[in-house]
């Protein structure tokens, strides 16, 4: 006999998400796993950080639903959502830059929903990202941008969270610096954490993801496994169509 199916850490329902009158997201839908990582990736405007957004909170869908462990969240503030046990890392990165690095990462701290563990966690990620605990003392604007997305992943983790959305966390990043971040999101899935990742680089996203979804048009399109990271063909059809 087979064991007993994991509910889904976050069910995504016939999401719909409208900008004034013009559509960015219909009737798109899926699934996450508790210590899964689902990729997600499209085109450019194909309506990936709109869904992120919703989910965070962010944006107010115009229809369907957003579960998370169980409970509808579609209608809760983004403060809320963060202490449910999500955290965003966004697009862009969003440091604030006049603040210490140190300070940067303790306002993940925020986000929790218990004061338990935080030395534990602060050490996790310092030693994860060594730079980052070097750098403490520096306001943040002086990093180089891989320097800040490492402090922006930094401080979502230290909310310690169950699921985290990652919104093109390699954009415009060298590749040794593409490395250390997936080398850290490696760490980050052995914890357990489930993980949304919308990625740019979409070999890279197929191969690190337990599976990925291609959205386009606002709309789910298909599904990829790791098998397809070295496909061209389907990987281009899958994100461009036939």
């Amino acid at each position: 006999m087979s064991g007993p199916v994991a509910r889904p850490i976050l069910r995504v329902s016939d999401l719909e998400v409208r900008y004034g009158g013009v559509p960015a997201v219909r009737g798109f839908g899926f699934e996450v796993y508790p210590g899964e990582v689902l990729g997600l990736i499209g085109p450019n405007g194909a309506g990936k950080t709109t869904t992120l957004f919703a989910i965070m909170g962010i944006l107010e869908p115009s229809g369907g639903e957003i579960e998370f462990e169980g409970s509808v969240i579609n209608r809760l503030p983004p403060e809320r959502i963060a202490r449910l046990g999500i955290a965003m890392v966004p697009e862009g990165r969003r440091i604030f830059s006049e603040f210490t690095v140190e300070e940067n990462v303790r306002l993940g701290l925020m986000g929790r929903a218990d004061a338990g563990g935080e030395a534990d966690d602060l050490d996790w990620v310092y030693s994860m990202f060594p730079i980052i605990d070097e750098f403490r003392s520096r306001t943040a604007g002086q990093l180089s941008g891989g320097q800040q997305q490492q402090l922006a992943i930094a401080r979502a983790l230290v909310s310690r969270p169950r699921l985290l959305l990652l919104d093109e966390p390699t954009l415009g990043l060298a590749p040794v610096i593409v490395d250390t971040l997936f080398e850290a999101l490696g760490q980050v899935r052995g914890r357990g954490v489930s993980m949304v990742l919308v990625e740019q680089r979409a070999q890279l996203a197929v191969q690190f993801a337990d599976r990925t979804i291609v959205m386009r048009d606002g709309e789910l399109v298909t599904s990829l496994e790791p098998s397809d990271a070295s496909d061209a063909d389907r990987l281009a059809n899958a994100y461009f169509g036939s």
